[in-house]
């Protein structure tokens, strides 16, 4: 405990290390349950979708849902997720 009240009282901490501390625990707290549920029916597994559409057209513009056009969201959303599914999978 000594270390936690010396380190939050010493004036002369680096960014660096405040920054790596703020990542690591909210890392952690992010990613422990990620994957543990599945997608929630049906509304996750239709903004799935149509990312992978998108990339499989490779049209990002027109956002289509079973290749009918759908724009009820904003395509910001549909956008990272495509970017999110290229990148990881």
């Amino acid at each position: 405990m000594k270390f936690f009240t010396a380190y939050l009282t010493n004036e002369e901490t680096s960014e660096k290390k405040d920054l790596s501390i703020l990542l690591l625990v909210f890392g952690v707290a992010f990613f422990q349950f990620l994957g543990r549920i599945p997608l929630i029916n049906p509304d996750e597994g239709r903004y799935a979708e149509i990312p992978r559409e998108m990339l499989e057209r490779g049209d990002f513009i027109t956002p289509m849902l079973n290749y009918v056009k759908f724009f009820d969201k904003p395509p910001l959303h549909y956008w990272l997720s495509a970017l999110s599914m290229s990148i990881f999978g």
